[in-house]
Order: structure tokens, then C-alpha cells, then sequence
């Protein structure tokens, strides 16, 4: 038998397959996550704005560290 291949699958229409409470019904309680979702929302809000003027040197930053502990392996190798 095939499988059903597209969107099938991925419950994209927000219909339960277990017949609890749609999405709609979910909304309309606030629940204690939705608050912990506002909060980290804004947590990652600032964070972002924290580490833009960072984000420019990160792959220099990474290339230094690998290099840093890289070759110095090489080189107690080599000596041995």
C-alpha cells in the first residue's frame, strides 16, 4: 500500500488526532506556559540584542580557539 506523501502527516490544520481540545479552545485558558513563553520570548529578545555587536567576530573567535588548542597538540606531537 503507499503512503500518503505532502502535508498528510503534519497536521497543519490544527485538528487533535487524540479529540482533546482544539487550538482554539487551548487559547482561550491561559495556562502557566504561555506566561513562561512571554517571558523567554523576551529573554531571547535581549540576548539577541546583547550579542549583536559580537555576532561579526564569532568565527574569528572560534578560529582563534581551535587554533589555540590545536596546535599546541601538534607541536607536543611532533616533539615526542
Amino acid at each position: 500500500m503507499a503512503q500518503i506523501r505532502g502535508t498528510a502527516g503534519y497536521n497543519l490544520g490544527h485538528q487533535n488526532p487524540f479529540g482533546g481540545p482544539g487550538r482554539a479552545d487551548a487559547t482561550s485558558d491561559p495556562s502557566p506556559l504561555d506566561a513562561i513563553r512571554e517571558q523567554t520570548s523576551k529573554i531571547e529578545d535581549w540576548l539577541d540584542t546583547l550579542a549583536d555587536p559580537v555576532k561579526p567576530y564569532v568565527v574569528s573567535l572560534k578560529c582563534f580557539s581551535i587554533r589555540s588548542v590545536v596546535l599546541p597538540e601538534r607541536d607536543k606531537r611532533d616533539e615526542q
